[in-house]
């Protein structure tokens, strides 16, 4: 089997249409598979089955290795930004408390207005 050219050749799109391409072969052989009559031809199927199943296995390797870099990078940016969520996470737990409080004390208030004004005014 030749060697599939390194994924790094070729742009994105190109790389989507010819793993899609090689993936609906793949449908159409799985189905095939189960329409042929004879055993022969369900080997011979299924035969080509494994051979584009190896091609698609490569495919993937290299759309993995050549993300790999960009994985890396995006890797790194989520830990620079763990700790800031945690920062605001925690700022906003913060801030609820201040509404549950500022809640709270409204509530007294009122009940402070109400009584008063059943027996003071």
């Amino acid at each position: 089997m030749s060697e599939i050219p390194d994924s790094s050749e070729w742009n994105e799109q190109a790389q989507g249409d010819v793993y899609h391409a090689f993936h609906r072969l793949y449908d159409e052989l799985k189905k095939a598979y189960f329409d042929a009559k004879t055993r022969d031809d369900k080997k011979r199927i299924k035969e080509w089955q494994d051979a584009i199943s190896d091609i698609l296995t490569q495919l993937n390797r290299g759309f993995i290795e050549a993300r790999t870099d960009e994985f890396a990078t995006l890797e790194r940016s989520v830990k620079d930004v763990m700790p800031r969520l945690q920062k605001v996470r925690e700022e906003i737990q913060e801030l609820i408390g201040y509404v549950e409080l500022a809640g709270k004390i409204t509530k007294a208030v009122d009940r402070v207005i109400e009584n008063a004004d059943k027996y003071l005014l």
